[in-house]
C-alpha cells in the first residue's frame, strides 16, 4: 500500500474587506474614492469633501496608477487621522483600518454640510477633491437649508391647520394611479 502524502498545501484566503479593497482599487478613483501614496496631514481635504458630498473611502499606500505601495496604520497615525477629522467645523467621525498593505479610512456622508477644515470648504467633483469658492459654499448652504426645511416635522402643527381640499386632490391622483 503507498504511503500517503504528508503535504499541506497552503491556500491564501482574503478576508471580506481585502476583497472589496482589492475591488476599488481595480475600479480606480472617482467620486467616493481616493488614492494616496503616504499619510499627509493634506488629507484633511478629502476628508472634509467626502463628508460634503456621499462619503467615501480614502485609501492609503495606493499610487494613482493603482499600484499598491503599502502604508503602515500606526497608531500615532491613527491619533492623528481622527484629530484632523475632530478638528473639521463640524467635526466628522472617520474610522481607519490597516486592510492588508492599505490603509482605508472611511469618511461617512456628513448630516451637517458644509464641513470645512483649516484649508477651506472642499467637495468631491468628477472624482476630485475641489476647493469651494464663497459663492460655491454660500449655494451648498442654502441648498441644504432647503432641503432641511422641506423634512423638518411642523410641531406645533394641529390637523385644523392643514386645508383638507389641498391634500384630496394630489391623493386622488396617487390613488388613480
Amino acid at each position: 500500500m503507498p504511503a500517503k502524502s504528508s503535504r499541506t498545501s497552503l491556500v491564501q484566503v482574503k478576508t471580506k474587506s481585502e476583497s472589496e479593497t482589492d475591488l476599488l482599487i481595480k475600479e480606480g478613483e472617482g467620486l467616493t474614492v481616493e488614492f494616496k501614496e503616504k499619510y499627509s496631514p493634506r488629507i484633511a481635504q478629502d476628508i472634509v469633501a467626502f463628508a460634503n458630498t456621499r462619503g467615501g473611502k480614502l485609501l492609503l499606500g495606493v499610487a494613482d496608477d493603482r499600484t499598491i505601495k503599502g502604508e503602515k496604520l500606526t497608531n500615532k497615525m491613527k491619533a492623528e487621522i481622527i484629530d484632523l477629522a475632530r478638528n473639521c467645523d463640524p467635526p466628522i467621525y472617520v474610522t481607519s483600518t490597516q486592510v492588508g498593505e492599505v490603509v482605508v479610512i472611511d469618511i461617512p456622508a456628513g448630516e451637517e454640510p458644509p464641513y470645512q477644515c483649516s484649508q477651506g470648504h472642499f467637495k468631491r467633483l468628477d472624482g476630485i477633491t475641489q476647493k469651494l469658492k464663497s459663492a460655491e459654499v454660500k449655494k451648498f448652504f442654502n441648498d441644504y437649508r432647503a432641503k432641511m426645511f422641506e423634512g423638518t416635522p411642523a410641531n406645533n402643527c394641529k390637523l385644523s391647520d392643514i386645508a383638507i381640499e389641498k391634500v384630496k386632490k394630489p391623493a386622488a391622483r396617487l390613488r388613480a394611479l
